[in-house]
């Protein structure tokens, strides 16, 4: 997992880079599936409130995307999970490009602000969506980008 401000990701692929400053000049953040213009990106508008500590964990990977999370409100509780705190609990769905986990163990959380944005590696077991303190709002972005964007 990488943690970038917004104003710092010029390490980002261009593509990546223009599709999340089109997220950021949108008046309202849409929820679900949209498009970016010009982009074959996908981008999910999400909207919810953050879980606690007593929630069961759910964590997923990825095999052919870069998940890039850029949190436009409130605050979101992101993690890694090694590989050994993790099990799968279901099949891998290769439609969707998605493998669920079950997490056992505590979460080392990071919080991910407003103007702040994420990125977890093809195969990273990563968690969002726990509070960082008291359960919260958070409106976000996912952008899901090819790997081979992020490769040379």
């Amino acid at each position: 997992m990488h943690l970038f401000e917004i104003s710092s990701c010029a390490d980002l692929p261009e593509e990546v880079g223009k599709c999340i400053r089109h997220v950021l000049s949108l008046g309202e953040i849409p929820a679900g599936l949209f498009e970016v213009p010009g982009s074959a990106i996908k981008a999910i508008g999400i909207r919810y409130v953050t879980k606690d500590s007593s929630a069961p964990v759910i964590a997923e990977n990825h095999q052919r995307v870069v998940d890039v999370h850029v949190v436009v409100q409130g605050g979101d509780g992101v993690a890694v999970v090694a590989e050994g705190d993790a099990a799968p609990s279901g099949d891998y769905c290769d439609k969707d490009d998605y493998q669920l986990f079950d997490v056992a163990g505590e979460l080392e959380l990071q919080e991910l602000t407003a103007g702040h944005v994420a990125v977890f590696e093809p195969y990273e077991i990563h968690v969002t969506g726990r509070a960082v303190g008291e359960p919260g709002d958070v409106v976000k972005v996912v952008l899901k980008v090819p790997a081979e964007l992020f490769e040379g």
